[in-house]
């Protein structure tokens, strides 16, 4: 037998699994930041100049892996030193270093010490060391936009008459226009002059009309540049020229904001009567971009021109242009225009039933996205959009096949197909059952990769009871066919893997019978695999049935899969999967079994047996890479919640078998209900808590976390409310005023079948609570809360993806100074000192960023507690001398700092804690940033024993 190869264990990329250390891997041991620079400085001062070089070239992965100030600023100290003294060779190596290190140019303190050793150079004779020189210029343009010296020097070297002293100063000239308006304004002239001067060549004109396109930061220098390009495009009708002139142009519209509809029009000319294909292409790639930047001033008219040079034109690669441009424009503000349009009819006659499946995609995505906006459903009668609908249908049907039936897979008509159907069924929700048996019917012929596409359609198209049947449809087929599997190995068999998804959407809710057949559908399957060693889709199946709720499907494969690999962690790992599964699995027969045999409280004390079982294997299984956080807290916050419910459970039983008088039962009880409520509210806050660090997690796994907490919530609402229906204000003055339900919290679910659940619950709620007001404890009231425990429970629970797989990594790493001398010491400040307290760090992602979010900011959070008094009198103002300051920083090229000024006003022992949150792009804070606590001990000076004796 095959075992799960490490690299695919199922804690890849689970917590953050990427080796951040591992891109940086050098021959050398670089142990820490100093160790490295010391060893790049013996380079530096070697006499080999091959070690120089070496040396040199180093540099950008040691400020990757050490980015902090310090010593990226004594780095490019050293190596302006260098250049300056240097051969041509060793500054082309400098220059290389500026260009792939200018994400950490703002971290250079003494800028105007090294633009003084790189300007000496200015003053050579070489023209060779001063072009380069002007390209380093170019590299660090950000850090030096306002040096008037060197804006003298590019301007100077401009009228240079050699070559590559010149090409240096263009290039000079195009990176500082971007970072400084004055450069850009007191260039403009020069450029104009140089590029209609008789003695510029041909390609420095072309270079220099690159410059034009930061002209835009006054009024003057736009009307200059669009006039002096609108000349050239006269002067010059070279297609060169016209390309570069035309771009520029459009590019200074954008960043001007003025005459942009001017230059839409000016570009659709261009496109419709020039001939040549290389001008209609850039003109038709700037109306892209239009359409991408500023879609709201695309009007009526444009969008008509444009799809009339889309029926005239016959070359294919313009017309395929075109149609991106106006799927961009269908997808905007602009196709409120686009419903009026009178082509869209004709350009889906001539192009959704194309046999190239590329126009034939674009061109449905255009037109559903336009069938799908309101203000086409007020243009057309009901009729003529019914119709438009049904050959809207058609077109996507006939789209399908010809795409499975290519046996290509291609990304991007993927997308589209998506897009297309998820529009169809939103305005004619008559496609769905036809979609339905198409897809179903296309799934068991077709690849691996085609057919994993399908059954993601078939996932967008929704629940229902025909898709459950047409889903067992295709595994009875597929099962005919099982024997192949053989073949395919290193598919992983994803087909099933996204059936197995599938299924939650097509079955009303997960219950034993449903179980049993899910089980033996996939049963042949799974038997191929594992005959043939395929242990990694054996896996895929367990994860995605754990996902979707078929725990009896899951058990017993993460079961069998424990023998089957080579790590103790992971075989711990999979034990833990299989504890869970098996306890959830356990819930969910007892509460879907007709004749119940045992008590519910037996039924959750298993399942609490298994979740502690679980919850001891997979804190074995943490490694130094994988710490597992998300999943342990998860897993310990559904095990509480079992154990509360069973506890909770065990009580209504006991409440039901014991005679209570009247006041007995109100005193005796009510502190034990009010201890319930309290334990499920903790619960709910800790899962919120939870919710806030999980800034990796999607959006479904936030979902999960959220359904969960509500059932939390609903069991304390459902406590509280009767509890507080039951109490009278007594000669104590005891009042416990009624609890309202806020339903709205409750209606956050957007997975199928689980809103039914939530809202019997509400309406249970809402009857008990009714029926005991006013009344006092007794049996009822313990079958009430008994009766939502179980209907809560029978809400189906699924594993979020995020305990599995996480998409997006992001790690901060924290920098605190000034440091103790010793570990273990305390940072010592004389009063009446204060103390400045400076915080940098590092963001670090994994290889894919901001897939589900991105970070926008960071919050700081710095607070100082008194944590030993150093005599009575200090003592007594402890209350007073806690501080507690708060900062959000920007950060730049994954790097921030802050810097805090702590005035403390007492000699203590104080603890400086130091919180990191996260903001993203919606300004939600995440909590899920390291922290830090940072012993103080401030001793008294002289002022401070003055003071403390005057009080």
């Amino acid at each position: 037998s095959r075992s799960v190869e490490p690299s695919l264990a199922p804690f890849t990329m689970a917590t953050g699994g990427v080796d951040w250390d591992g891109s940086f891997t050098h021959q050398h041991d670089w142990r820490d930041a100093n160790s490295a620079m010391i060893e790049l400085e013996k380079g530096l001062r070697s006499s080999n100049i091959g070690e120089q070089c070496e040396a040199i070239v180093r540099f950008p992965k040691l400020f990757e892996k050490f980015p902090f100030p310090i010593l990226v600023n004594s780095a490019f100290m050293k190596l302006t030193d260098l250049f300056y003294s240097g051969s041509n060779f060793l500054r082309l190596c400098i220059l290389q270093v500026t260009k792939d290190s200018r994400k950490h140019l703002g971290k250079i303190l003494n800028v105007e010490d090294c633009v003084r050793r790189l300007y000496s150079v200015m003053l050579s004779n070489d023209p060779v060391a001063r072009a380069i020189t002007l390209r380093v210029f170019g590299n660090i343009a950000s850090i030096i936009a306002e040096h008037k010296n060197i804006h003298h020097s590019i301007q100077h070297s401009l009228d240079s008459h050699d070559h590559i002293e010149l090409e240096g100063a263009i290039l000079a000239s195009y990176r500082l226009s971007a970072e400084s308006a004055t450069f850009a304004s007191a260039i403009c002239s020069k450029i104009a002059n140089m590029i209609q001067g008789m003695g510029t060549s041909i390609e420095v004109k072309i270079k220099m009309i690159r410059i034009l396109r930061y002209m835009h930061h006054d009024e003057e220098s736009i009307s200059k540049a669009r006039q002096l390009c609108h000349t050239l495009l006269i002067a010059y009708p070279g297609s060169n020229f016209v390309k570069i002139t035309l771009h520029v142009l459009s590019l200074l519209s954008i960043k001007s904001v003025l005459d942009i509809s001017h230059q839409i029009s000016f570009l659709l000319n261009y496109l419709k009567s020039d001939q040549r294909l290389e001008i209609r292409r850039i003109a038709i790639q700037d109306l892209r971009l239009f359409a991408r930047k500023v879609p709201h001033m695309w009007n009526k008219e444009d969008i008509q021109g444009l799809c009339e040079i889309l029926l005239s034109f016959p070359q294919q690669e313009i017309q395929i242009l075109i149609l991106r441009t106006l799927v961009i424009l269908a997808h905007s503000v602009a196709v409120k225009c686009m419903a009026e349009c009178e082509d869209i009819v004709k350009v889906f006659e001539r192009f959704g039933l194309h046999a190239n499946l590329a126009f034939a995609a674009l061109t449905l995505d255009f037109c559903s996205s336009v069938a799908n906006s309101d203000h086409y459903e007020r243009k057309c009668t009901a009729t003529d959009a019914t119709e438009f609908y049904q050959q809207l249908e058609v077109g996507i049907e006939m789209l399908l096949i010809s795409y499975a039936t290519s046996k290509k897979v291609h990304k991007e008509i993927e997308k589209l197909c998506f897009r297309c159907i998820k529009n169809i069924i939103q305005v004619y929700t008559l496609a769905r059952n036809s979609l339905i048996q198409l897809v179903s019917a296309i799934i068991p012929n077709v690849d691996v990769s085609i057919g994993v596409m399908l059954c993601n359609i078939l996932k967008i198209i929704g629940a229902n009871s025909q898709l459950f049947e047409a889903i067992k449809v295709i595994l009875q087929k597929l099962s005919n066919t099982s024997q192949n599997l053989s073949e395919s190995q290193d598919n992983s068999n994803s087909t099933i893997v996204a059936i197995v998804t599938l299924l939650s959407y097509g079955i009303p809710h997960v219950d034993d019978e449903n179980n049993l057949q899910m089980f033996s559908l996939l049963a042949p399957f799974i038997d191929v695999l594992k005959a043939n060693g395929n242990y990694w889709s054996v896996f895929c199946i367990a994860r995605s049935s754990a996902q979707v709720g078929f725990f009896s499907v899951a058990s017993p494969l993460f079961k069998q899969l424990t023998i089957k690999v080579s790590s103790e962690s992971y075989y711990f790992y999979l034990t833990a999967l299989h504890h869970f599964c098996h306890a959830e699995n356990r819930i969910a027969s007892f509460l879907f079994e007709d004749n119940r045999s045992t008590d519910l409280s037996l039924c959750l004390m298993d399942a609490c047996n298994a979740y502690h079982k679980g919850l001891t294997a997979l804190k074995a299984s943490v490694t130094p890479k994988h710490s597992l956080t998300f999943q342990c807290k998860f897993a310990k916050l559904r095990a509480d919640f079992l154990q509360v419910g069973m506890t909770l459970s065990s009580f209504c039983s006991a409440m039901n078998t014991t005679v209570y008088s009247t006041s007995t039962t109100n005193i005796v009880n009510l502190p034990q209900w009010g201890a319930y409520a309290r334990t499920f509210r903790t619960i709910s806050e800790d899962l919120e808590i939870l919710y806030n660090q999980s800034f990796d997690a999607d959006l479904n796994s936030l979902d999960n976390l959220k359904m969960f907490q509500q059932s939390c919530l609903l069991m304390a609402y459902c406590i509280e409310l009767l509890t507080a229906n039951s109490v009278r204000v007594t000669s104590e003055g005891l009042l416990n005023q009624d609890v309202t339900l806020n339903l709205a919290d409750v209606n956050i679910c957007r997975y199928p079948n689980m809103n039914k659940f939530h809202k019997e619950v509400t309406d249970r709620i809402a009857e008990f609570a009714e029926k005991c007001k006013g009344r006092n404890f007794n049996q009822s009231h313990g079958f009430y809360v008994r009766a939502i425990l179980s209907t809560l429970l029978k809400v189906p629970f699924r594993y979020p993806s995020y305990f599995f797989v996480g998409q997006q990594t992001t790690k901060i790493t924290l920098a605190v100074s000034p440091n103790a001398r010793h570990p273990n010491e305390p940072i010592l400040v004389i009063l009446p000192t204060q103390l400045l307290m400076k915080v940098e760090g590092i963001i670090q992602h994994g290889s894919r960023q901001g897939i589900h979010r991105r970070l926008k900011s960071i919050s700081l959070t710095l607070n100082a507690t008194v944590k030993e008094a150093l005599s009575d009198t200090e003592a007594y103002f402890k209350a007073t001398t806690d501080i507690v300051l708060r900062q959000v920083v920007e950060p730049k090229n994954d790097y921030f700092s802050a810097q805090f000024l702590l005035n403390f006003s007492l000699p203590s022992l104080y603890n400086v804690h130091i919180d990191v949150s996260v903001i993203d792009e919606n300004s939600v804070s995440w909590h899920t940033g390291p922290q830090r606590d940072i012993p103080v001990r401030c001793n008294a000076g002289n002022n401070s024993s003055n003071f403390a004796s005057q009080r």
